[in-house]
């Protein structure tokens, strides 16, 4: 299963506002690429809110000399190529993307997406909180909060863990498992669906049910 693990920040309460993309490429249980770029954001929405400075450290001036969206986006395109989504609070980060492809008109095609959050709202319900932080302790993965490099890799490990957890190997397999349902990225929408029944659902056998 690839799955590329994405995360925003941005400069102001617009989706469109994005100062910086975190990602990590998550593939066969490993991640093998990560990384994170800052963004100089479009100039209507490129009003950096000091409340927002506070939580991410991203100021105008650490922005004034990089690309905007597109010229990222290029980069970053071999890794969404053949791969599943993933983010800690998907609802967010899949909106923040969409603003952005119809934003700049970019060429993006259909992809499906899951969110960690609600996969561990499934799975562990004994913790504290559900909290990004909370959750990369249960992990064991030291996670700087709000560097969106770092959410990237962390919302990997989550989801390493829980794959590792449900014996889940496709994003069908883990839908039917957990009751998650698949979002699906359109370039105008964001639906969503339930994992295909006939998809294979890993489940432990009790020696009850073997006999």
């Amino acid at each position: 299963m690839r799955v590329l693990c994405i995360d925003f920040e941005t400069a102001n309460y617009s989706p469109e506002s994005a100062c910086a993309i975190g990602y990590a490429l998550l593939e066969s249980g490993k991640v093998i690429e990560k990384g994170s770029f800052l963004i100089r954001p479009h100039a209507g929405y490129s009003d950096f809110r000091p409340d927002f400075i506070m939580i991410h450290g991203i100021k105008p001036a650490h922005v004034k000399d990089k690309p905007e969206f597109p010229a990222v986006y290029e980069k970053l395109k071999p890794f969404f190529k053949g791969s599943t989504l993933a983010a800690y609070f998907s609802a967010f980060h899949s909106k923040v993307l969409r603003a952005l492809v119809n934003l700049y008109g970019l060429d993006f095609p259909q992809t499906e997406f899951l969110c960690t959050c609600k996969l561990t709202r499934k799975l562990w319900k004994h913790l504290e909180n559900h909290k990004l932080p909370t959750v990369c302790s249960h992990v064991r993965y030291k996670l700087n909060h709000h560097d969106a490099g770092s959410d990237a890799e962390g919302c990997a490990w989550v989801l390493r863990k829980v794959l590792e957890e449900t014996g889940a190997k496709t994003a069908e397999e883990l839908a039917c498992t957990t009751g998650v349902k698949i979002g699906v990225l359109h370039k105008d929408a964001i639906t969503y669906r339930k994992g295909k029944k006939s998809g294979i659902i890993r489940t432990k056998t009790s020696p009850k049910s073997q006999r």
